[in-house]
């Protein structure tokens, strides 16, 4: 009788990485004959065990990440309320400023007039002196005030544009770790 001639297996070794402190090596072996469906079903079967098993720590860090911009997106949200309540309140300090030193030049120059007419001047009246010179620095302080409203408004575009690119980021990456939560979840359980 002869001997039946044996056929070697192929023998392999396959080393995961599950995350940065574990590892998993899956060791198995195939018929030299055995058709290539028949291996690959092998391999892809070790390896869905493995990406179980790598999604089982991979989850834990995504929700943390998830967790985390959620939290960074409800303050963005507080401190842009707060901001613009600054500003609004920034804003009104200034207008009240203006309002009080309009009507102060309003009363400089009615003193001014009151004066002029009762030293029995006919002509029309012009602020001449430390009241024109009065009048010129409340203009300018008005001018400064106007000034620091349109800097203080073109600075709230900055910093609101800003915080716009920085929210965008953040829920577009917020979408991203849903969709990744929600795919490892459903392949692998959670």
């Amino acid at each position: 009788m002869v001997d039946s001639i044996q056929v070697p297996a192929i023998g392999f070794s396959t080393t995961v990485n599950v995350d940065g402190d574990r590892q998993m090596v899956f060791q198995g072996y195939f018929e030299q004959g055995e058709p290539d469906d028949v291996v690959n079903a092998r391999i892809d079967r070790i390896m869905l065990l493995a990406d179980r098993q790598r999604s089982k720590y991979k989850l834990p860090a995504l929700r943390e990440e998830l967790q985390k911009l959620t939290d960074e997106l409800a303050q963005y949200k507080q401190d842009v309320d707060e901001a613009e309540l600054n500003f609004q309140k920034a804003q009104a300090g200034l207008d009240i400023q203006i309002v009080e030193l309009m009507a102060q030049k309003a009363n400089l120059h009615n003193e001014g007039a009151a004066s002029h007419a009762a030293r029995g001047k006919v002509s029309p009246y012009k602020p001449a002196g430390h009241v024109a010179s009065s009048l010129q620095n409340i203009e300018k302080q008005v001018a400064d005030l106007k000034d620091r409203k349109a800097s203080n408004e073109a600075e709230k575009k900055v910093h609101y544009d800003n915080v716009v690119i920085a929210i965008d980021r953040r829920q577009a990456r917020v979408q991203v770790l849903q969709e990744q939560i929600a795919d490892l979840e459903r392949l692998f359980g959670g």
